[in-house]
């Protein structure tokens, strides 16, 4: 009796293991993807209806959308708090919009951080670079804006950009997430030290790139 019991016990761990593993790890690009042609009974992703993919899909493509545009599991982690973090309206908002832009542009090479989708408020703005908690921002003379800057540190380093060099962004602007944070914006373009840099194209934050990963992700250099 004692024996049986003790099987039901260790049964009963391990299901409770593999199921934490599952609910921890999200599923791939490729399969949530997989997952739309599967329910809409479609071969290709040309052939997906948009308006009939749950919201919920829509964000859940987003997220994966984002892993694989940054390369860097602890930058998305990064950026996703930066945002709003975790069930915000805004981070949500965000992810939505790069799934949509996967799905209604052919794919990974289709979205570009800063592509909107009614969501993010267009803005142009002026101040100065600084840095909160490690992360570039704009500093004006009424606040300061987080700045989602395509491969920042890279231009950094190869541009010398300094603290309190002067900056002109436009890109789309998200609201803080609590009245303690502060606003987002997504930026698409930017001159900083007189020196111009457009992230509006079709590769968006990966203004550099080192590959292909697969036909649905691509696999991106340091992300900003």
């Amino acid at each position: 009796m004692k024996k049986g019991i003790l099987t039901v016990v260790i049964f009963a761990l391990g299901l409770g293991l593999a199921f934490g593993q599952a609910m921890a790890e999200p599923r791939t690009l490729d399969a949530i993807v997989a997952g739309i042609e599967k329910q809409q009974n479609v071969a290709t992703l040309d052939k997906v209806v948009v308006d009939k993919v749950a919201p919920a899909v829509v964000e859940e493509l987003g997220d994966a959308v984002m892993e694989v545009l940054l390369g860097n599991s602890a930058m998305h982690d990064r950026m996703d708090k930066m945002i709003g973090g975790d069930g915000s309206p805004q981070l949500n908002a965000f992810h939505t919009d790069l799934g949509l832009q996967y799905l209604r542009n052919g794919g990974i090479e289709g979205v570009h951080f800063g592509g909107n989708g009614g969501r993010g408020q267009p803005s142009a703005m002026e101040g100065k670079l600084t840095f909160v908690d490690g992360n570039p921002a704009l500093q004006t003379k009424a606040m300061t804006y987080l700045l989602g800057f395509p491969d920042f540190y890279y231009y950094a380093y190869t541009n010398n950009f300094k603290k309190d060099d002067g900056m002109k962004v436009e890109g789309y602007l998200f609201a803080p997430a609590t009245d303690k944070s502060s606003p987002y914006l997504s930026v698409t373009k930017a001159t900083v030290n007189g020196k111009a840099y457009d992230f509006s194209g079709s590769q968006g934050m990966m203004g550099r790139t080192s590959g292909m990963m697969g036909s649905r992700g691509m696999m991106g250099g340091q992300g900003w």
